[in-house]
């Protein structure tokens, strides 16, 4: 069935007329919907019309009304008929549905409120969505966001952890130096003074020096400027909390240490007093050494541990760092490998469907079809190729009742052309006949010639007699040099008509006499002359019925020309007519050759 836009019936082949019961008279015209049973849902039709004003074929079960008010389950694929890339109408193709098929469809029906049942889903998003450009264009792009975050991971993962390494080396690193080495220069510092002990005089070890008191002097001064500088560039650093309060302890534990400790006993040394210089080293320098010691180790180890937690803070950022990374990474694989199998999907299946569709329809099977699959180009294809097969089945089909048709008439024609035959007979009867009236007419013209000689005989017919002139005989077929007449035998007929007939050439006068003298009476016993002249009239009339006698043969002979001109045509007819016949046969054992190929 065919119809407009607008769905307006304008064909229906015999095989839907049957199924249906519907007259074409009552479906040319009128809307697809007669076709259709109350039961159809509304939202199948309009998801059949949704489907269809996208270009796409829709396939799905319709139950179709019958003219008795009887209904069938049918399997209806739907396509669009375009021309000059305009939809001109759309073609639906039915096909019986079995029980299975019946029973699902009447599942779905009763199901349907609103939802369109076995049309095609409304994923228009997704189809423009889904394309091979689209597809491709969203693969580089995926491709290079991934490479992009990638790249901001590792190059900031990397900056991050220099500047972690920097922070760790310059916060916290640098003060635990500058720190260990000003408890370094106060434990030298120590050792200086007691160093210095061994000038003292009177000692086993004065005289083996080789340097004096005043080296250990310079040292002791030396190592408190240094520290001095370390401990404010120190100080210059940010500290807070904990570490500030530590640092104040140490350098208040410093001060009483070099003022109440290492100031006295470079004054002693200065001045000789190593007496009071060993006192002071017991007393207060090796005791305040000890406190300040401590407060310096306490921040050492506040500094060391605050390194040692930055440091495991950095590690586990850079651990979270790699697994961001490698999540990210999986993802991405994950993504790619979901992204390939949705493309291979909506791409290399439908195109394998459409090949595998075509190699169908170049077997010759057109029976496959039924719902669209894949997105974009190839779903394109894919429903280009159902739509092709589907017009391949309707065309098939009117091939098949074409050739029925040029069979049926073919089978007139030939009926025809036996009733030619049997006429053509019938023209060969009435030429027989003719040719018997023939030679009844001839028969009449020899005893009208009998006559008038008997009358020649007895009486003389003078000057009239003398004077006429001898009947000339027209011969049947003049001209028989037609090769058609020479085939159908006509001419050797006519011959042999005329070769019945003799030729009624009256006698001379004179011949006429002697015949008389030889042979009748004296002259004496002839008639008078009155009688004579009537003898004479009945000779004149003789002649005269002779010559109408001649001219209905020729009339004769002029009818069955035409006749044999009739047949010779009515052959012709009959056989370019069989010829015809027998082309038309051939071509449709050819058409009915070519659609079996297709069943």
């Amino acid at each position: 069935m065919r119809t407009d836009t607008e769905g307006i019936v304008t064909f229906v082949n015999d095989a839907f007329v049957e199924a249906s019961g519907f007259s074409r008279e009552e479906l040319i015209g009128k809307s697809y919907e007669i076709t259709l049973h109350p039961d159809v849902p509304a939202s199948v039709r309009k998801g059949m019309w949704r489907t269809l004003r996208r270009g796409l074929p829709w396939h799905g079960p319709i139950r179709s009304r019958c003219a008795g008010g009887d209904s069938r389950w049918v399997r209806a694929d739907v396509v669009a008929i375009r021309k000059n890339g305009q939809t001109i109408g759309y073609m639906a193709v039915q096909t019986p549905a079995d029980a299975a098929f019946v029973a699902e469809a009447e599942a779905a029906y009763r199901k349907a409120a609103g939802v369109e049942v076995y049309g095609e889903a409304d994923r228009g998003f997704l189809r423009r969505v889904l394309s091979v450009r689209n597809g491709v264009a969203a693969g580089i792009a995926f491709v290079a966001l991934m490479m992009l975050i990638g790249g901001i991971l590792g190059i900031g993962g990397l900056h991050l952890s220099n500047k972690t390494m920097q922070s760790l080396y310059y916060e916290q690193m640098t003060p635990v130096q500058i720190v260990s080495r000003i408890r370094f220069l106060m434990a030298e510092n120590r050792t200086q003074v007691a160093l210095a002990l061994h000038h003292t005089p009177g000692l086993y070890t004065e005289g083996q020096l080789d340097h004096g008191v005043d080296e250990h002097l310079e040292k002791i001064v030396a190592n408190r400027r240094e520290i001095d500088d370390l401990w404010a560039t120190y100080a210059a650093m940010p500290r807070s909390g904990e570490e500030l309060e530590l640092s104040e302890q140490y350098a208040q534990a410093r001060y009483r240490y070099v003022s109440e400790g290492l100031i006295p006993a470079r004054a002693a040394l200065e001045l000789g007093e190593y007496s009071q210089v060993d006192l002071l080293l017991r007393m207060a320098v090796i005791p305040l050494y000890q406190n300040a010691d401590a407060k310096m180790e306490a921040l050492i180890r506040f500094l060391s541990e605050k390194a040692e937690s930055n440091f495991r803070e950095t590690e586990q950022r850079n651990r979270n760092i790699s697994t961001i990374a490698i999540v990210g990474l999986s993802a991405s694989i994950v993504a790619v490998v979901l992204s390939g199998l949705l493309f291979f999907r909506g791409t290399v299946s439908p195109l394998r469907g459409a090949v595998e569709a075509m190699e169908r329809i170049a077997e010759g099977n057109l029976s496959g079809g039924g719902g669209t699959m894949g997105y974009g180009e190839p779903g394109r294809v894919m429903n280009a190729v159902l739509t092709m097969q589907l017009h391949l089945r309707a065309m098939m089909d009117e091939i098949r009742q074409s050739a029925g048709s040029i069979h049926e008439q073919c089978c007139r024609l030939n009926a025809t052309m036996m009733n030619l035959a049997q006429y053509s007979e019938e023209q060969h009867d009435r030429i027989y006949q003719t040719l018997d009236a023939i030679d009844a007419a001839s028969a009449g013209m020899s005893r009208l010639v009998a006559d008038a000689e008997r009358i020649a005989d007895g009486v003389g017919i003078g000057d009239s007699a003398a004077d006429a002139a001898p009947l000339p005989i027209v011969p049947m077929f003049e001209g028989c040099d037609d090769p058609e007449l020479v085939e159908l035998g006509l001419c050797s007929m006519a011959g042999a008509a005329e070769a019945l007939v003799p030729e009624p050439v009256l006698p001379p006068v004179d011949v006429l006499l002697a015949a008389g003298a030889a042979s009748g009476p004296p002259a004496s016993s002839f008639p008078s002359a009155a009688g004579s002249a009537e003898l004479a009239a009945m000779a004149r009339e003789l002649v005269s019925a002779a010559r109408v006698e001649l001219m209905t043969r020729e009339e004769n002979a002029a009818q069955i020309v035409q006749v044999a001109s009739l047949i010779v045509n009515n052959r012709t007819e009959v056989q370019s007519a069989w010829a015809a016949s027998q082309e038309l046969e051939r071509t449709a054992g050819e058409l009915d050759r070519m659609v079996k190929f297709f069943d």
